[in-house]
């Protein structure tokens, strides 16, 4: 266990305090303010200056992370609300009420984008895996110091059941952040699975000086809007108001592919590791109006346009009956530039 560039056995740092919470760990609280009111957090922090606010009511998402105290995810205006407040709908406007960014935000499983009627469903915004409580969850600190969080949640009716089990593995000494997730098909009938992780990067992370590289391949813009915006995709610009946001979607030409973030401002680099066979769409999603200053990484088994489009175009993300599937993606930051 490094604390400052000194290591330390565990014996050691017994001999040297009488908790080793107080250096790293993980913590059980409830949220009780205003619409957060009744949300069930875990607070997890490391020697190394990461610090980060699991939900367990809402899918073990991450709702804010900072590091060596500065933050680094984007929250709106909405803030956190709790489970009686926020519901899956299909009505974008009702979404956009209770939205709260999050550094990471789930959704799927059975649609992602917007809502859709496809056969005789009609799918909600996103879908509803991100609004599910954690069921089982669990917190195992071994003697390394590894900080290990696990829990699962299920999207389920009468006619199916998919489970997601989520597990995170954060170094307590270090700033890294592995998000390991299987999804099991609990049903004989074979199911598609859409997946996305929201990854959302806000001020003061985000900023004019913020050098941004993405996986290397080919890149497109998702509409006409963004397509006026191409040749500046790789940078970030100062808010302007009223200003629409911008969507490009990057095709990776290497099967465990990367996006990496520096702002020299702050000294801090940030880097996503992802595998193209789990996630084959990196959708870089730009908040470049004012209050909604942000940039997102959405991993994507689709190009996130709805259940109905997708499956219509061809999608092929499915899990067999009482089968499962892997996804996952591991999140650095740093004090360097290039993260090797």
């Amino acid at each position: 266990m490094y604390i400052g560039s000194k290591e330390y056995s565990r014996e050691e740092l017994l001999r040297r305090t009488g908790d080793t919470g107080v250096l790293y760990g993980a913590r059980l609280m409830t949220l009780r303010d205003g619409f957060s009111d009744g949300l069930r957090v875990i607070d997890v922090r490391t020697t190394a200056g990461l610090r980060l606010l699991l939900s367990e009511s809402q899918c073990l998402d991450i709702l804010e992370l900072s590091f060596k105290g500065n933050n680094i995810g984007f929250t709106t205006a909405n803030g956190f609300s709790a489970n009686t407040y926020a519901r899956p709908t299909s009505d974008f406007h009702e979404f956009k009420r209770f939205w709260p960014g999050n550094m990471l935000y789930t959704c799927g499983l059975r649609n992602t984008g917007a809502s859709n009627l496809c056969g005789d469903e009609d799918f909600a915004v996103h879908d509803s895996i991100g609004l599910t409580p954690a069921t089982k969850v669990g917190i195992d600190i071994d003697d390394r110091g590894v900080i290990q969080i696990t829990g699962t949640m299920l999207e389920s009716s009468i006619d199916y059941c998919l489970e997601l089990k989520r597990t995170f593995h954060i170094p307590g000494d270090g700033s890294k952040i592995s998000v390991r997730d299987r999804v099991r098909n609990l049903r004989h009938n074979p199911e598609w699975v859409f997946l996305l992780y929201h990854i959302n990067f806000g001020f003061p992370f985000v900023g004019e000086d913020l050098f941004l590289e993405w996986p290397r391949g080919s890149v497109e813009p998702r509409d006409d809007h963004s397509a006026k915006f191409m040749d500046s995709y790789g940078k970030i610009a100062t808010p302007v108001d009223n200003a629409k946001e911008q969507y490009f979607i990057h095709h990776a030409d290497d099967n465990r592919a990367h996006a990496a973030f520096y702002n020299p401002q702050l000294g801090i680099g940030a880097r996503i590791c992802y595998d193209t066979s789990e996630l084959p769409f990196l959708v870089e999603w730009k908040g470049v109006g004012s209050s909604h200053y942000s940039l997102g990484v959405e991993l994507s088994t689709s190009r996130i346009r709805g259940r109905k489009e997708e499956l219509e175009d061809g999608y092929k993300t499915a899990v067999g009956a009482f089968g499962e599937l892997q996804f996952g993606f591991d999140l650095e930051l740093s004090t360097t530039q290039i993260l090797e």
